[in-house]
């Protein structure tokens, strides 16, 4: 959990600039802090090819995503409700 919502927020906009590009041609030796927090769980989606990402902060900062994984090694951050995070059966 992040410290304060406009670190929520600069996480989810470093994210979305790893989504838009292959992250396996960028190299996480250029990151550094908060460069290096987004870009390291951008390449975890890639890994587990999560549907879901869900950034949680304080003062009730609650951001839900699904994610999609397209052809071009890009991926797609759409904002969800949190209905989401309910499974189907739970």
């Amino acid at each position: 959990m992040k410290k304060t919502p406009a670190e929520v927020g600069k996480l989810l906009r470093d994210m979305q600039e790893f989504c838009a590009s292959d992250t396996n041609a960028t190299n996480a030796d250029e990151c550094k802090g908060s460069k290096l927090n987004a870009y390291r769980k951008v390449c975890r989606l890639r890994q587990r090819r999560a549907p879901i990402f869900w950034a949680v902060g304080p003062r009730g900062v609650s951001n839900v995503f699904r994610v999609s994984y397209r052809q071009d090694g890009s991926l797609g951050l759409a904002p969800e409700n949190e209905k989401a995070l309910v499974f189907p059966g739970a």
